[in-house]
């Protein structure tokens, strides 16, 4: 193989198959040249630097850029004159080389550093450029083919004479002009230029051009481009030409725009063409930008300040920030005048700073001529008003008119208007006007008498404003670029002042913030205040408008939460926190839902000399009021009075508690402002049951219902309207169970309309129904004769009140029943109840049935009130003997007796008498003395378990006198003393207490100021629980007024105090 194919097979070889690179020493360079435009032959040296290694081989890609310029020739230079060069020229202007030694194997020697290769380009058609060659993609081999580590170095040629641009920099403001200098750097003479300047930002734009230096004499125009560039061109119209050198030939004048904010403004060039002599371009080496300085530039200050006034001991500031420059739109005035137009004056007003803008007050207008004023308002709501000095308006068809952007707000030319003076507000932002008009209140004298001056010497009233009309117009868009602040505030600066003149900086706060506290007042002292912005330079924007602000206390009101039973007192604190001494305050109290109801009202330590008064009002709040009757309240904290109230609710239930509206004034009765806090009162539920018992009658005979009644409260009072529906019942007669101690109850009983009302309340007060579970009372009943058989009676609690010992009522709920007319095919009763109820106990009672048909399924489901009673034995008796017990049969989880039993050989038969014994045990915590017994279901069944229709009668009752059976009652661990109930109260309460062993016994009442009001107690008494009542009067049996009082217990040597409530 001959050494050059030897060499472009190694230098291949590379390209295909990674090859172990050596070492890390080759550089190769292109050069720099310079040559003149048209160079039809352009070399570009080629330096390879090898210390150490020897090169056998170079191949890398070249490409001028831009593309210009195509390779068109390779040759070695220096000591490779041996060596071989190839290219190839491709599509995009680039071009491969190849460089090797093309007659022996050896290659370059390690330690070089020069030309070896000469590139040559074609610049035949270029008059101007520099271009930058690229050298890339090299690869290096040394002269056995191993690729070397190389590195390529960029090279570039200048062709012919280049040309550089630039502008100098002035500094100006808003609305300034500034001059800026375009300087050229020119080798050779140029015959133009074009060129478009952009100012970044936008902030400028180009009013004049001059050509100066050695431009002097050429003509420079400009025009402004739809992307908002200006284009620049100069030329000389005689071909004169700029000679070759350096400095300004064109001075460009520029104004600032109004928006432009505090920055620096870059003045740049883009599509910049420079020709010669004879139109050839020249290349455009550089363009570098000028600089315009805006300061202090755009200041806009906040907006819209405001102080939220009357705020105790602080005054609350808002404003809007900058919101960029917005500009104005025009607006037109026309007036007509009549045959008085000297007595016609206008101005507008700004409605935001009250500052008049526009006003024409000269009053002298031509009779009976139009006039027409064009101004510029901001964004914003603006009054304008037209006055009349005589105050007669102006006559038809006379008038004036609002006109913005050529659209009519409103006119009344032609119609006129009357008066002294007629307002228009508009909101250009909303598209809203309203017109107002305002005359003397006098009548106006004789036109040919007086003058203007006369009228205004007659100091005549002007009347409130009247409403004319009202209307829309198109709203002002601000335009979303107008709209953007291209800067953010630096900070804000508060100024306050006490006179409206010597205003101070009381505080900053960050550009972000559009809000400020100020906490550094005095309550009744009114401040100044006024905002400013700081931009970014440094610039601090004129003042927002200025707003005042008077702090005043605040009183702070609040109640305490309540919580009772429905129908059962609690009292509420009612506080007040003030600075300043009070003579009166007034508090109405919204409840909702609207359950609560007022008692009384009682003062406290704050208000002992105070008169205190609460009324439930029409709309169900409470309302309270309190007045100083010689001393005021003093400045502090806490309650002030404390009402007793009471809630009538259905179910338990959360009551929200608001003041709905109060006056508080102080010592001179000056109102004063008020904070509150709301609360809750929580109802509870405790529900007194009354449960009527039903059965069957006969009609044209009687029938008795028994009422039972469950109650977990002391009651004092029972009024229970039973009603019968379909009325076939008519009660007749009533009794009271004589078990129960009612010689003091008053007892009635009657037929009202078609409902039974039964009522009894306790004279005393003293001898209270317990709570427990009770049979309270039988009622009697006519069936009515021709009522029909087999017709079933709803009888039920129409209504109920079961009120405690201050009359209140509790929830009650009645349990109804049913009463067959007629004799059913089934009764079941419960009889022969056997045992006394004590503690621990056993008892029994009998299931009696009376049946007029074959019973063969027995099913029935009984309940005990309280639940005392545990079933042990469930027993058939004679007719049911022989019947089978079912295995459900027995204790029911929820605590009821079930029993299901059958006989089906030869069943019940019809008769009456027992058919079940049912055995229990009682429970051992016995605490009402009676426990009664009601089937809740009953059915039953014949041979084929077909229904037979069946009815329960009565009910059943254990009763003990000896609640201890073989025990004890438990007797107190320890001594003492229990809250009173009810509290508060009126005009008696309970006072329950424990002895844990015989005592000598005191128990006594106590007003607040210590003095023994009652001694109610004074003896030996054995150990247990006891109970005493005080019915609210001294010892000289002299009823005490309402208050707190304090009752003390001494047994012994125990002493227990409590407090308690009496109301009036």
């Amino acid at each position: 193989m001959s050494s050059l194919k030897k060499s472009i097979y190694l230098l291949l070889f590379a390209f295909a198959f990674p090859i172990a690179v050596f070492g890390q020493d080759v550089t190769v360079s292109l050069g720099h040249v310079e040559v003149d435009g048209y160079t039809n032959d352009i070399v570009v040296p080629v330096t390879l630097t090898n210390p150490d290694s020897t090169v056998g081989g170079i191949q890398f890609d070249v490409i001028a850029v831009p593309a210009m310029v195509e390779m068109s020739g390779t040759t070695p230079a220096g000591e490779t004159s041996s060596f071989s060069s190839d290219y190839t020229v491709f599509s995009d202007g680039s071009a491969r080389v190849v460089f090797y030694n093309g007659s022996g194997p050896d290659g370059i020697p390690a330690g070089g550093d020069g030309v070896v290769l000469n590139l040559h380009f074609d610049g035949t058609d270029v008059l101007s450029a520099v271009l930058g060659l690229n050298i890339y993609n090299l690869i290096v081999s040394n002269e056995n083919g191993n690729i070397l580590s190389s590195s390529g170095e960029n090279g570039s040629m200048t062709i012919g004479d280049v040309i550089y641009l630039s502008a100098t920099s002035d500094t100006g403001d808003v609305e300034d002009t500034v001059s800026i200098n375009i300087e050229l750097e020119n080798s050779d003479i140029v015959g133009g230029m074009q060129f478009d300047i952009y100012d970044t930002p936008n902030y400028l734009d180009i009013v004049d051009l001059t050509a100066m230096g050695r431009a002097e004499g050429f003509t420079a125009d400009f025009s402004v481009l739809e992307n908002g560039n200006t284009r620049v061109v100069m030329f000389d119209q005689n071909n004169s030409n700029i000679s070759a050198g350096t400095g300004a030939v064109l001075e460009v004048d520029l104004v600032i725009h109004t928006n432009a904010y505090a920055d620096q403004v870059g003045v740049n060039f883009e599509n910049v063409t420079v020709t010669d002599d004879i139109g050839g371009f020249y290349w455009i080496a550089s363009t570098d930008s000028g600089t315009v300085t805006v300061y202090p530039g755009y200041i806009e200050e906040p907006h819209n300040l405001t102080a939220e006034d009357g705020m105790d001991a602080q005054v609350l500031l808002t404003w809007d920030p900058p919101i960029g420059p917005i500009f104005s739109r025009p607006v037109t005035i026309i007036i007509e005048t009549d045959s008085w137009g000297y007595e016609t004056t206008w101005q507008i007003t700004d409605n935001e700073t009250g500052e008049i803008v526009e006003a024409y007050t000269d009053a002298a207008l031509e009779n009976e001529t139009e006039y027409t004023w064009d101004i510029e308002l901001l964004f914003g709501s603006y009054t304008f008003t037209i006055f009349d000095s005589y105050g007669d308006g102006i006559y038809s068809p006379g008038g004036y008119a609002i006109f913005i952007e050529d659209e009519e707000v409103y006119s009344n030319i032609g119609i006129g208007w009357s008066g002294s003076e007629e307002s228009v507000v508009f909101d250009v932002t909303a598209g809203r006007f309203i017109v107002t008009n305002r005359s003397f209140e006098q009548p106006l004298p004789d036109k040919s008498m007086v003058n203007a001056e006369t009228i205004s010497a007659m100091n005549m009233i002007l009347g409130e404003p009247t409403f004319v009309t009202s209307g829309s117009f198109t709203p002002w868009e601000i335009d979303e670029v107008e709209n953007t602040r291209p800067v953010e505030i630096d900070e804000y600066k508060i100024y306050r002042s006490m006179d409206n003149v010597n205003f101070e900086n009381i505080d900053i706060v960050d550009g972000q913030t559009t809000s400020y506290l100020d906490e550094n007042v005095v309550n009744s002292t009114t401040y100044y205040y006024y905002v400013t912005a700081v931009y970014p330079s440094g610039s601090e924007s004129d003042p927002t408008n200025t707003v005042t602000a008077t702090p005043v206390e605040w009183v702070e009101l609040w109640m305490d939460n309540g919580a009772s039973l429905s129908g059962q007192m609690d009292t509420l604190d009612f506080y007040v926190n003030n600075e300043t001494p009070l003579g009166l305050f007034y508090f109405e109290i919204m409840d909702y839902p609207d359950v609560l109801n007022s008692i009384a009202v009682l003062p406290t330590e704050r208000t002992e000399d105070w008169s205190l008064e609460v009324v439930d009002i029409a709309n169900g709040n409470m309302a309270i009021t309190g007045i100083a009757f010689s001393t005021a309240l003093a400045p502090g904290s806490g309650a002030v009075c404390r009402a007793v109230v009471y809630p009538v609710a259905e179910e338990e239930i959360t009551v929200n508690l608001s003041y709905a509206g109060a006056s508080v004034q102080d010592e001179n009765f000056i109102e004063l402002n008020w904070t509150t806090e709301s609360a809750i009162y929580e109802v509870g539920i405790e529900t007194q049951y009354l449960v009527l018992t039903g059965g069957y009658g006969i009609s044209g005979e009687e029938f008795t219902s028994s009422i039972i009644m469950q109650n977990t409260q002391p009651v004092y009072g029972i009024q229970v309207d039973i009603l019968a529906n379909p009325p076939f019942l008519t009660g007749t007669n009533y009794y009271f169970n004589p078990l129960l101690d009612l010689t003091s109850w008053t007892l009635t009983g009657d037929m009202v309309g078609n409902i039974y009302r039964l009522i009894a309340y306790d004279n005393t007060l003293s001898n209270p129904l317990n709570p427990g579970t009770a049979h309270i009372a039988e009622i009697t009943y006519d069936v009515v004769a021709g009522a029909p058989d087999s017709s079933i009676v709803d009888i039920s609690v129409d209504d109920a009140v079961v009120s405690d010992i201050n009359g209140l009522p509790m929830h009650v709920e009645g349990i109804p029943s049913t009463v067959y007319i007629g004799q059913p095919p089934v009764v079941y009763s419960i009889e022969n109840v056997s045992g006394e109820l004590t503690p621990g106990g056993t008892g029994s009672f009998e299931i009696h049935m009376l049946n007029t048909e074959i019973v063969n399924i027995v099913e029935l489901s009984m309940v005990d009130m309280p639940n005392y009673l545990t079933v042990t034995n469930v027993t058939g008796l004679d007719r049911f003997s022989s019947g089978i017990i079912d295995g459900s049969s027995g204790e029911t989880e929820e605590g009821l007796l079930y029993v299901l039993g059958f006989d089906f050989t030869t069943g019940i038969i019809p008769g009456e008498g027992a058919i079940l014994q049912v055995d229990v045990q009682f429970a051992e915590n016995i605490q009402n003395p009676s426990v009664i017994m009601m089937l809740s279901s009953v059915s039953a069944g014949d041979v084929n378990a077909g229904p037979i229709l069946s009815v329960n009668s009565g009910f059943g009752q254990f009763t003990g006198t000896n609640l201890e059976a073989d025990t004890e009652i438990p007797m107190p661990a320890e001594f003492a003393l229990y809250p009173n109930y009810p509290n508060p109260f009126n005009p008696s309460t309970m006072i329950t207490y424990d002895l844990a062993g015989e005592a000598n016994v005191r128990l006594q009442v106590y007003d607040l100021m210590g003095r023994m009001i009652k001694n109610i107690i004074n003896e030996t008494q054995p150990a247990g629980r006891h109970l005493a009542v005080w019915n609210a009067t001294d010892n000289f049996g002299n009823p005490v007024s309402a208050g707190v009082y304090i009752y003390r217990l001494q047994a012994d040597d125990h002493v227990f105090n409590r407090k308690m409530i009496l109301i009036k």
